[in-house]
């Protein structure tokens, strides 16, 4: 349905991750692709020398929280809820919602309090060796287990790695025909590698190909707790009724009130379609007490 809302935000990282056999019903040409299974394998291989320090992201709690509150029909799994099996498993949602720590390959160093990964093992190295040459497996979203110790204690197993962080070759073989509005609330989600002719290979275009009509990402890293503030503004305006581009916009005016430095309040940018939300009709407004022209807050 064109209202239903799914949100995954605040994993819980150090949650036990699920076994590697509940991914047997990912999308079938996901789980074909032999370049899919070399780069799990590969993220596995430094075995204890890999650090996997993967902090917890409250801000991201109270965002899908918020979110809810404006729409209470919200679906919201968090902690370990927040599962990587989750999320190529839903049924094609109106809206989707993931707040949680992103990355790309080739990253600087994350600051304090940003929802990136901060050491990532290969993932932050500079070695020719540590990109896969396919982009669409240098970026993607860390989801519910991927901080938990393997059971020998020796660092994260393929299989363990594979249940817990999802890429974005995955992330194109949804079925989102349907789907709004999908947000990455994470960072560095809209970066990729740039081919002539043909775009940004990465998340952006993972979430497009999938059937997505408007993806909302970011362009750095972002602070968890400015980020949530900026998403609450986000999805007040859109149920004001504002376009999904002007929406985001103006949340992005409010929080420069507060937050006049870019880094804060410029990293999200809206690609897609502009319109309203499809959910809002005159009916729904007048309910909500809202109009087109009205901030909603």
């Amino acid at each position: 349905p064109a209202s239903s809302v799914v949100v995954l935000a605040d994993p819980d990282f150090n949650a036990p991750p699920p076994p590697a056999s509940s991914l047997a019903r990912a999308p079938a040409r996901v789980m074909r692709s032999s370049a899919l299974k070399r780069f799990f394998s590969a993220l596995s291989e430094e075995g204890p020398r890999r650090d996997w320090d993967i902090v917890p992201l409250p801000g991201s709690r109270q965002e899908a929280e918020a979110i809810q509150r404006l729409w209470p029909q919200a679906q919201l799994y968090l902690g370990a809820e927040a599962t990587k099996q989750r999320l190529l498993h839903l049924p094609t949602p109106g809206i989707l919602h993931v707040a949680t720590h992103g990355f790309f390959l080739e990253d600087e160093p994350a600051p304090p309090a940003a929802r990136a990964v901060a050491h990532f093992g290969a993932l932050g190295d500079d070695t020719p060796g540590a990109s896969s040459p396919d982009p669409l497996l240098r970026s993607g979203l860390v989801l519910a287990g991927s901080s938990a110790p393997a059971p020998s204690g020796s660092g994260p197993a393929a299989s363990q790695v594979d249940s817990t962080l999802v890429t974005a070759l995955e992330l194109a073989g949804l079925d989102l025909w349907g789907t709004q509005l999908v947000v990455l609330s994470a960072c560095d989600t809209g970066r990729g590698d740039v081919k002539l002719g043909q775009g940004v290979y990465g998340l952006r275009r993972a979430f497009l190909v999938a059937g997505a009509e408007t993806v909302v990402m970011s362009l750095w890293k972002v602070n968890d707790e400015t980020t949530r503030e900026l998403m609450e503004a986000y999805y007040h305006r859109l149920l004001a009724g504002q376009g999904r581009a002007a929406a985001l916009r103006e949340a992005m005016r409010k929080l420069r009130q507060a937050q006049p430095h870019p880094h804060y309040w410029a990293p999200f940018i809206a690609m897609g379609r502009e319109t309203p939300l499809r959910l809002f009709t005159s009916s729904f407004l007048r309910y909500r007490g809202l109009s087109a022209d009205s901030d909603g807050l």
